[in-house]
């Protein structure tokens, strides 16, 4: 069975419990993800 993403989760704390989700997220189109300060902003 596949991981199941939690919605109501925020992107920092899906990130930080499953830190291969990033390069998913960027494969996705959300590109800047990857960079640390973009995953601050955007992660809350």
């Amino acid at each position: 069975m596949g991981k199941v993403v939690d919605f109501t989760k925020t992107v920092s704390e899906l990130v930080s419990e499953n830190p291969e989700i990033k390069e998913v997220l960027a494969e996705a189109g959300f590109k800047e993800i990857i960079k640390p300060m973009s995953l601050a902003v955007m992660g809350k």
